[in-house]
Formats: C-alpha cells, structure tokens, sequence
C-alpha cells in the first residue's frame, strides 16, 4: 500500500482532530471509526462553498460500527504497532488504507458488473435456440365455454413438433 503525502489534506485534518484523543489507548474499532467520522466531516466541509473551518473531534460523530469502512481500517491498525508511530505517520496510514479499501471496492464492483453482463450475453444450455427447436411443442389456446363474464373454462390442446416443425 502506497502512503499519502504528509501534507495531504485529509491526513492534516485527521492528525489535528486526534491531537488532543488519547488515540494511542484506545481500541482498533473506536480509532477506525472516530477517524472515519473526521474524515466524513472533513469530505462534507470541503463541498461547501467559501473558508473551511478546521474539523474538530468534539464536532464529529464516531461512524456507524456496521459501516464496512470500520472493518477495513481495523485490518489496517491491526498489523500496525501503532502505539510506536507518531500521529502523523497513524492518520498516513489510516487515510491510505482507507483509500486502498475505495479502489478495491470499485474493482470488485466493476467484476461484478462484467460477470453479471456476461451471464445475460452468454445463453444458459438450455436456452439455446437448437434445444427450442429439438423440444418444441406447439400449444394452443381455445375458449371453449363462457358461463358468465366472470368465469371461463379455456381448453389447452398441445401437439408435438419435429425438427423440421412439422407435425
């Protein structure tokens, strides 16, 4: 995995909102998810118009546990000795996953895409226009009787067919 610069925004944001969190005591899955909120909030602020303000953990929501986002980052902090790295270095490292987690996720999107459309260009065996042919049965559909407007009786007549579509 490829670390941001030191000077990308998201990790400037992430490592000043989590100067003042004792970051270096807390669980896996309450880092991930703390970091995940600042950089939600710092996303958000960037699409608003005019100065942004400086994002501050007391102003941001931990993310929700079950956001698939909190699992990846946990496979990040994991390996890590993150206690040994300074602040910096744990918010390159955390972005970074985060955006590895993004491109992996739009790979396998795009996989999915192309072998669920191969499987519509692709006939199944069965569907196969020779094997309509070899089983083709001719079916017709006669009204026979019709009591009243709310109750018919249809008649289904059916008739093998050959190859060729003779009877």
């Amino acid at each position: 995995m490829e670390l941001v610069p030191r000077d990308d925004p998201r990790v400037v944001a992430l490592s000043a909102a989590l100067e003042p969190y004792a970051w270096t005591r807390t669980a896996p899955e309450m880092l991930a998810r703390r970091a995940l909120g600042v950089l939600d909030r710092h996303w958000l602020l960037g699409q608003l118009p005019g100065p942004q303000p400086a994002v501050r953990l007391d102003d941001t929501e931990p993310a929700d546990p079950s956001d698939e986002r909190v699992t990846a980052l946990v496979e990040v902090l994991y390996p890590l000795r993150r206690r040994a790295l300074t602040r910096g270095a744990l918010c390159r490292q955390l972005v970074s996953g985060l955006i590895a987690w993004g491109v992996q996720r739009r790979l396998a999107d795009i996989e999915t895409r192309l072998a669920a459309r191969q499987r519509r260009l692709t006939p199944a065996p069965h569907t196969r226009p020779a094997h309509w042919r070899d089983m083709a049965i001719r079916i017709s559909a006669s009204l026979s009787t019709m009591s009243s407007p709310l109750r018919s009786t249809v008649t289904l007549r059916s008739s093998p067919v050959n190859r060729n579509g003779d009877r």
